[in-house]
């Protein structure tokens, strides 16, 4: 099943990440894990940005990822993007992982990039 509550460790993962990477201080990464995490599960409580694995449960969960049905690809997307532009600029480390997401899940790059 595609669904993004099987994959959702790895996407509050992944958000997380994205978030941390956009740096500015904590209550801009909370704000833009909040943002985005509310987009694909309404009723979440942000409580983690990033946890010590984020390397190991991104690595582990591609596939996952890859796996999920289109529209949910393309909801964790729009979620991504809504976290890099909570601060109004996109860091080039947030443009890079977006990037590898994008190919790693085999979606096209958002025109935000291109």
């Amino acid at each position: 099943n595609g669904s993004l509550d099987r994959v959702r460790p790895t996407v509050t993962t992944l958000l997380a990440t994205l978030a941390v990477a956009g740096g500015g201080d904590q209550d801009e990464v909370r704000r833009a894990y909040q943002t985005a995490l509310g987009r694909l599960y309404p009723e979440a409580v942000a409580a983690q940005p990033r946890q010590a694995t984020w390397q190991q449960t991104l690595d582990q969960g591609w596939a996952d990822l890859d796996g999920l049905a289109p529209k949910a690809k393309q909801a964790l997307v729009e979620a991504m993007v809504v976290s890099m532009t909570t601060d109004g600029t996109i860091t080039t480390t947030e443009a890079e992982i977006l990037r590898a997401a994008c190919a790693l899940i085999h979606v096209p790059l958002p025109a935000l990039l291109t």
